[in-house]
């Protein structure tokens, strides 16, 4: 059987003999947590890349050829790690993107007033609770953990991301500054529990999804509770380029990922020609967008974004 995996506006067709693994991939909430404007289609469509899927009880291996738009995995399904196939088709939709000028990022992103603010960052590092007190300002929710951004004729534009939040439990109540109905065996004060919030549920909390918008501010987010100093700065034009460059190869680069099921790690799908033309559009957004390195509470992060933008808008 097969399915379309579709994202944002690339398909990708995966053909397996599995009825769970085509259920994972139109159920799991974890799939659209990573996978940026994804949806399944059983609709006919002219896919840019096909992935098979055989089942194997011998040793298993992948054939990635992308000159041929294909790969083929050989994998005893009844050991298969779902997730490892996951984040390489993220890898393969980041690469069949980046044709078309557009980037996956590993970042969150809100629409503000028509414009859009990324927040790039390790796990840990504040995406997610300035996120929060963003949307409680007014904004719009693009993304929690991956960002789509598209360039027309040069200019940057973020026009889609993740539709599920895997978030800390005491965020919701310390940046949201709302309680929701969670399970009876959630510690709501345990920094370490996290849940997946669907988008159903980010629905029913009354946030709205942004419409694309042109990417104007970048903050790398440090957080620290209790701060009473906020810090913004600009980092210099080396460090941009570097930070950013990082920020918009590294889902087509894996350089840490791993296929565990197999023991097998992910290949670069990069090339000469795609990093310089990423290389020439980072340029671009350096030149378009300001770009900051914050510190302090959350409330501060928030407060010193939405003054940027409006006196941007003024």
């Amino acid at each position: 059987m097969e399915i379309n995996m579709i994202c944002l506006d690339k398909t990708i067709t995966l053909d397996t003999d599995s009825q769970e693994l085509c259920d994972y991939f139109k159920n799991d909430d974890y799939v659209m947590e990573t996978i940026p404007s994804f949806f399944v289609s059983s609709e006919s469509s002219n896919p840019l890349f096909k992935i098979k899927i055989i089942d194997t009880k011998e040793k298993g291996s992948i054939d990635l050829n992308f000159d041929n738009k294909s790969c083929t995995i050989n994998v005893d399904l009844s050991k298969l790690y779902k997730p490892d196939l996951v984040y390489l088709i993220l890898q393969i939709f980041a690469r069949l993107h980046e044709e078309n000028n557009t980037y996956i990022i590993h970042a969150a992103a809100v629409n503000y007033k028509n414009s859009s603010i990324v927040l790039p960052g390790v796990p840990g590092s504040g995406k997610t609770g300035v996120t929060f007190a963003l949307l409680r300002s007014g904004g719009k929710y693009l993304s929690n953990d991956r960002a789509i951004v598209r360039f027309s004729e040069g200019v940057p534009y973020v026009v889609g991301g993740t539709t599920c939040m895997h978030v800390r439990v005491p965020t919701i109540k310390e940046f949201l500054k709302r309680d929701i109905d969670l399970p009876d065996n959630i510690n709501k004060e345990d920094w370490n529990t996290k849940i997946l919030l669907s988008k159903k549920k980010i629905d029913e909390m009354g946030f709205k999804q942004g419409e694309p918008a042109i990417l104007r501010l970048i903050v790398f987010p440090k957080i620290i509770m209790g701060s009473e100093e906020v810090k913004f700065k600009e980092p210099d034009n080396t460090t941009k380029i570097l930070d950013l460059f990082g920020v918009f190869s590294e889902h087509v680069r894996a350089p840490s990922s791993v296929f565990i099921t197999l023991n097998w790690s992910f290949k670069s799908l990069d090339n000469e020609n795609l990093a310089q033309k990423r290389l020439n559009y980072v340029n671009s957004v350096i030149a378009q967008t300001k770009i900051a390195k914050a510190t302090g509470n959350v409330d501060q992060i928030k407060n010193e974004i939405i003054n940027i933008l409006d006196a941007r808008n003024k």
